[in-house]
């Protein structure tokens, strides 16, 4: 089939899967996973394109804080996603290993899985966004350190993050102006084009265009957004399960890859069973449980897919997701 023709149709699929109130995350990776079975497939720029839209507005969502609003919850919760973080690196990087990938992508994709986007209960929320902007950060922290030999390329890596920073800034300062007497509507929009258009406009100076829409959603969290103001409207949610659908195009069928996703994804809930720990013990088992499912880390394994060093890796994170979605059906479906 013609590639216009099997976008138009993964598009449609994906905008019809939106309308759904429940589930359409989970379908839509399925979805993704049978079109593939029929020879469906998309050009790696459309993924590429999907994937920093989608990623952009997640991390905008996400990174939306209030310093004067972090409590002794918040404050507590940050140790919690940087011990999780940590673990995740080494139990799910070291599992990849034995599998028989090499040290750094197993770490950079195991690190991935330990974000979160999750918002049903104050734990979960405060985690979310640490565990996030954590692992975001350092996933594609991860991803370009494999270019450093010398104290030159130490150098060339700081000063896209520096440009990230900068533009961050920049186009957060200029949307104040725009949305400060907006009404709601036009705020999600605002919200959603300055974050993309950060994250675009960092990409094209050389920046590190995550760390300029993480930059942006914590100026906009402080000065004129509020942390309740999700991007959850239909426009937004269908490119999100557009890009679920793209995923579950990269899972490549076979025992071993459905074994491994699940191995992974049970280290996943001891890992986040040990993080957790001062909290009642059923408190615990259900934190355990809420595994990386949530748009940020498909948008990030997406883009993760793009490297010929990691995409090996997507299809066993890819089940990851499958399974962490499975096990809390009640909140899937």
């Amino acid at each position: 089939m013609d590639p216009a023709w099997n976008i138009a149709l993964i598009v449609l699929a994906a905008i019809a899967l939106s309308f759904l109130k429940r589930g359409a995350f989970f379908l839509a990776i399925l979805a993704g996973f049978a079109l593939f079975s029929f020879g469906i497939t998309v050009p790696d720029n459309v993924r590429v394109v999907v994937g920093s839209i989608a990623l952009a507005l997640v991390l905008f969502d996400s990174s939306r804080m209030r310093f004067a609003h972090l409590d002794t919850t918040a404050h507590q919760t940050l140790s919690v996603a940087a011990v999780s973080v940590g673990l995740h690196a080494i139990v799910l990087g070291g599992a990849l290993r034995v599998v028989g990938f090499d040290w750094l992508p197993s770490i950079t994709v195991g690190v991935a899985l330990a974000c979160i986007q999750q918002f049903s209960n104050e734990w979960l929320s405060h985690e979310s966004r640490f565990t996030s902007l954590l692992g975001i950060v350092i996933v594609f922290l991860l991803a370009t350190i494999r270019t450093v030999t010398s104290f030159a390329d130490i150098v060339q890596l700081v000063s896209p993050w520096l440009v990230g920073l900068g533009t961050g800034i920049f186009v957060g300062i200029l949307a104040v102006r725009v949305v400060k007497h907006a009404n709601l509507h036009q705020r999600y929009v605002a919200f959603a084009i300055t974050a993309v258009l950060a994250y675009l406009f960092s990409i094209t100076l050389g920046g590190v265009g995550v760390f300029a829409v993480i930059t942006l959603g914590l100026f906009l969290g402080n000065t004129v957004a509020s942390e309740k103001e999700r991007l959850d409207v239909q426009p937004f949610k269908a490119i999100l399960v557009l890009a679920c659908l793209l995923l579950g195009l990269m899972l490549v069928p076979s025992l071993e890859t459905f074994l491994v996703g699940a191995i992974l994804f049970a280290l996943s809930v001891l890992v986040r069973f040990i993080s957790w720990t001062r909290v009642p013990l059923q408190q615990r088992i259900t934190l355990a449980l809420h595994g990386a499912r949530g748009s940020d880390v498909v948008a990030m394994l997406m883009l993760l897919g793009m490297t010929p060093a990691l995409a090996p890796l997507i299809p066993y994170a890819v089940v990851f997701v499958l399974c962490s979605r499975l096990t809390m059906l009640k909140e899937t479906f």
